[in-house]
């Protein structure tokens, strides 16, 4: 009798959970990040400077919003905010005053997920186009620098389900960015010319997804 409950609620379980991941099911799901740090540089050998301040703060926040277009496939629109602040405050020994800059980046990327069978295993792709736009000042000169960015990211990632419709996603991703600010070099013959710069990068990290029936 005990292992026939125990059957008949494992499978009542993998029902439920299975259920989340079944077309029709809407799902929305993020992260965010906040960090603030200030420091003081107190001295520096050999010279006289010292007692420059320095204050750093970060806010970032990434939400995806999609619908199951059949039973574990997800189709939706991912939305990525970034900002970040710097700003010196010089000592009168190394004549004084105050920079500041600002880097805002905002994202759009179409994105698709899998999820495979009732493993909890899913894999995301998606292709984000956006702008990063610079603003500074240092002393009495402004200056504002935009930068167009497209983005390709591929995922791996695991759904631990806190809830029948809540679940924890860690995630591995790789990201191929490529960065383009229009006139902003020269080439080899002087003439001026688009900066494109390409990297790419893996990160890791958590988000929290509700799905909703």
């Amino acid at each position: 009798m005990k292992k026939l409950i125990t059957i008949l609620f494992a499978g009542l379980l993998t029902l439920s959970l299975s259920a989340q991941t079944d077309q029709g099911v809407f799902m929305l799901s993020g992260n965010t990040g906040l960090d603030f740090l200030s420091v003081g540089l107190n001295d520096i050998e050999p010279g006289d400077m010292g007692d420059d301040e320095d204050t750093h703060s970060e806010m970032e926040f990434e939400l995806f919003g999609g619908y199951f277009l059949t039973d574990g496939l997800v189709g939706g629109l991912a939305i990525s905010y970034e900002s970040e602040k710097n700003k010196t405050d010089y000592a009168a020994s190394s004549g004084g005053g105050s920079s500041e800059d600002t880097e805002t980046q905002m994202l759009i990327t179409p994105t698709i997920r899998y999820y495979i069978a009732e493993s909890g295993v899913w894999l995301q792709a998606g292709y984000g186009f956006g702008s990063i736009k610079l603003e500074g000042k240092s002393g009495s000169t402004s200056y504002e620098i935009e930068t167009k960015i497209s983005n390709i990211t591929i995922a791996a990632g695991y759904a631990i389900w806190l809830a029948d419709a809540v679940s924890l996603n860690p995630y591995l991703k790789y990201n191929m960015a490529t960065l383009t600010e229009e006139d902003g070099a020269y080439n080899s013959s002087g003439t001026l010319t688009d900066y494109v710069e390409k990297w790419g990068g893996i990160s890791l990290g958590f988000s929290l997804a509700v799905h909703l029936e």
